[in-house]
């Protein structure tokens, strides 16, 4: 694997402005890092955003990804496209020989991620999934204090999410999306994965379609309402909460209302810990103890610029690492394989609450 020496920008590829893409931009951008060299993109508001950008003045823009892909100079390429065109995007990628990184979830079944982890390999470039909690400069502060053994054994792990609805309207089908626990959750399964450091063996969930079933002219066939138990090989288990119209109604399909909340948490067999929101250089971690009662918080600070610990938002930090692992070789912590793991466990999710029954990992791997 050919290395970028640390003096130079790597030089890279941007495919899908959207949502996501206009985020991640503006984040890839901030970091001296990185150049881009060109953007794709198919949707015509977007394509006038990009030309209406000074920033984008002198970068080649294309309709065709492939087309972006033949610069021989271009070193990484950036996924940011729905999840259904991952598999044909990130194989073509690997073939034209740049590392990628992928948003989350890889694809959208365990078959596709197989496909795209193969291309990696044979190439022998780096793959990254955008499962950006693991990046999280607080939640990386909650798993050193737990590694370190300050709560004990890990035993429940939790997590509540209520919040707005989706922003891409796509989101809201199936078969584009793979459904809510897939294309949202795909973070909160990996996070389960991480803290339980252990095996994920079977998923109950129970969820229904309450209140969206359209939203500002776009039906849905969706879960908008959730809650899920992951059970782990080392006894472990976690439960995960998930409401998507907490903030609702809207005046528009653009517009928020604010509300937004999330909670994680975990007991162990000495005392608890547990952090909310995911505001920068707000965050704050608590632990408590069980023998004494006692309680310790910690105020977690950080611009992003910092890559060990991730200081700031999991999005800065996985850029930050991204570039790491492309410069020294290394695959990273977010690897095709974490991320098919939590593609596998958001579809057992999915099939257990459709089918209201428990759901090995293993009937999902091997299918």
């Amino acid at each position: 694997m050919d290395r970028i020496a640390e003096s130079e920008k790597i030089k890279v590829g941007i495919i899908g402005y959207g949502v996501r893409g206009k985020k991640m931009v503006r984040n890839i951008r901030e970091n001296d890092t990185y150049q881009i060299m060109g953007i794709s993109e198919i949707e015509e508001e977007s394509l006038k955003e990009i030309k209406a950008d000074p920033e984008f003045k002198n970068i080649e823009v294309y309709k065709d990804y492939r087309k972006l892909l033949e610069r021989e100079e271009i070193e990484a390429v950036f996924i940011f496209t729905p999840q259904f065109t991952h598999k044909e995007i990130a194989i073509n990628a690997f073939n034209s020989r740049p590392s990628v990184y992928c948003e989350k979830p890889l694809a959208l079944t365990v078959k596709e991620c197989d496909e795209i982890i193969n291309a990696s390999k044979k190439a022998g470039k780096i793959l990254m999934v955008g499962q950006q909690m693991r990046y999280h400069a607080h939640l990386n502060k909650m798993k050193e204090i737990i590694d370190e053994g300050e709560i004990g054994k890990p035993i429940m792990v939790w997590l509540k999410e209520f919040r707005d609805p989706f922003a891409k309207r796509w989101c809201f089908d199936k078969k584009k999306s793979g459904g809510l626990l897939v294309e949202k959750n795909c973070h909160h399964f990996d996070f389960f994965n991480w803290y339980a450091d252990s095996k994920p063996i079977q998923v109950f969930a129970s969820g229904s379609q309450d209140v969206i079933h359209e939203y500002f002219g776009t039906k849905s066939d969706i879960l908008d309402n959730a809650w899920v138990i992951v059970d782990y090989e080392n006894g472990a288990r976690a439960m995960l909460g998930i409401c998507m119209f907490a903030g609702l109604p809207r005046k528009s399909y653009e517009s928020k209302t604010g509300v937004h909340m999330r909670e994680i948490g975990v007991i162990g067999s000495k005392g608890m810990i547990r952090t909310e929101g995911f505001e920068l250089g707000r965050e704050k971690v608590e632990v408590r103890y069980f023998s004494n009662k006692n309680r310790v918080l910690y105020h977690i600070e950080g611009d992003g610029n910092i890559p060990n610990p991730y200081n700031g938002p999991g999005d800065r930090g996985i850029l930050i690492r991204f570039a790491q692992c492309i410069r020294e070789g290394i695959q990273p912590e977010a690897s095709g394989e974490v991320g098919k793991l939590a593609v596998a466990v958001s579809i057992a999710a999915e099939k257990s609450a459709e089918e209201k029954r428990i759901v090995k990992i293993s009937e999902i791997l091997e299918e």
